[in-house]
């Protein structure tokens, strides 16, 4: 079970249903994995309060760095990239942002239990090519426990060529990826997202869980 299809974070569950790399920085390195994980698993196991809309709103824009987290709903594949987002909460709320840098893996030790205990030792990235526009941004108020919170929905599109190393394809190929994303504002400034990808190609298609955590 990949902790991409155990774990909910936001209650927000209106816009939590899925739709139908290499950028210019450095290659993704293990630390920087490990260190992203350990932050990710820390905020599952929080009590998270959300800035409510009037809150993004006043706070007028933000920019926002940090990482993606996905993996296929149904194999052990693990997808890991860098996201920047710049965010503007008024006049209804708009997202410009990529998502890129990404690399896959295999680790089906993530997610056996509640806390993150480091990729295991053999892991290997394999790097790849293209990356994924985040736009759209319409900022609503979204039940999150016994409160709201302000929720931008976000549309996330583009192509990543794929290898035959993961599972869910048996060849070298040019995924299209089409979702959507809810993203919200900690109280501690810290921007999250979660939601669902649909990857396409002529051989194969999947659906995908996601995750950013970025400030």
């Amino acid at each position: 079970m990949t902790f991409l299809r155990r774990l909910t974070l936001i209650s927000a569950a209106s816009l939590l249903a899925a739709c139908g790399g290499s950028g210019s920085s450095s290659p993704v390195t293990t630390a920087e994995a490990n260190d992203a994980f350990d932050e990710l698993f820390q905020l599952f196991e929080a009590e998270l309060t959300f800035q409510t809309e009037a809150e993004l709103i006043a706070k007028g824009s933000a920019s926002y760095s940090g990482n993606v987290f996905a993996g296929v709903t149904t194999t052990d594949d693990v997808f890991f990239g860098r996201a920047r987002l710049e965010v503007d909460f008024t006049d209804g709320g708009s997202v410009t942002g990529v998502a890129d840098d990404f690399v896959t893996f295999v680790d089906p030790l993530i997610g056996e239990s509640p806390t993150f205990a480091g990729l295991s030792s053999d892991v290997e990235f394999t790097e790849l090519n293209g990356e994924l526009t985040l736009s759209g941004g319409a900022l609503t108020s979204e039940p999150s426990g016994d409160a709201t919170a302000g929720v931008l929905e976000i549309d996330v599109s583009g192509n990543i060529v794929i290898p035959a190393t993961i599972s869910i394809t048996d060849a070298r190929e040019d995924y299209t990826i089409d979702g959507i994303l809810a993203g919200l504002v900690i109280d501690d400034e810290r921007f999250v997202a979660e939601g669902g990808v649909t990857a396409t190609s002529p051989g194969a298609s999947f659906e995908s869980f996601v995750y950013i955590l970025a400030d």
